[in-house]
């Protein structure tokens, strides 16, 4: 039913082209309508709409793109399309935190790992930067995949407003701390050095019985 539903909203652009905004299922019973709102009183409309008569030529090559099986059935699929560019570039943003060539402890790493989540939020939705023409300027790249040029729209630089004020809150943190750095640490419960420094069974030996061991079997040989 969901998918059916779907289809129809889909089959109902050929309805609303032609300013039709409610009509009768083709499957079942019923009446369907636009998603869309009625236009306001002051909103007038720039483009005419379809006629069957005038532009019956161009109706039916939109049909059949619309109505198009092989679209139909997958309609679903493109609907609920979702592009993972987000969240590479997060994932790309961690690594300029957190690089690979570093080793971190566990508080350090998360520490990290939520200035590039700050990071991220607060320049997502920097805008675009223009020329003196209020053009749009672009960043040409060479993809070695494709072996072609592109070119992408270019963001103003950052500013990392946020970084005084998280410095204010720390140090005000700091100043009304009562037990100071000199605390023992304790380990939360889930914290990975926790976890066993080898993978055997039982205790190992003394690294001198190890190699006093190893020695005497060399000179039993």
């Amino acid at each position: 039913m969901y998918i059916f539903l779907k289809k129809s909203i889909w089959r109902g652009v050929l309805h609303h082209i032609t300013n039709k905004h409610e009509w009768i299922l083709s499957q079942g019973t019923g009446i369907n309508g636009c998603l869309l709102d009625p236009l306001d009183e002051n909103e007038v409309r720039e483009k005419p709409w379809l006629s069957t008569s005038d532009h019956a030529r161009v109706l039916q090559d939109l049909s059949a793109v619309i109505l198009d099986k092989r679209f139909l059935s997958k309609v679903s699929y493109y609907l609920n399309y979702r592009t993972t560019a987000d969240i590479e570039v997060f994932h790309q943003l961690i690594l300029m935190y957190c690089a690979k060539r570093f080793a971190y402890t566990p508080p350090v790493y998360r520490i990290r790992n939520l200035l590039a989540a700050i990071d991220h939020n607060y320049h997502s939705n920097r805008p675009l930067k223009t020329n003196k023409d209020r053009e749009i300027r672009y960043h040409r790249c060479y993809n070695k995949k494709s072996k072609r040029w592109s070119v992408f729209p270019e963001k103003v630089a950052k500013t990392y407003g946020y970084v005084p004020e998280i410095a204010e809150m720390l140090y005000k943190k700091r100043i009304k701390d009562k037990v100071g750095m000199g605390k023992k640490m304790v380990l939360e419960e889930g914290d990975p050095r926790r976890l066993a420094k080898h993978l055997a069974p039982e205790s190992p030996p003394s690294t001198s019985a190890i190699v006093q061991a190893k020695q005497t079997r060399f000179k039993r040989k």
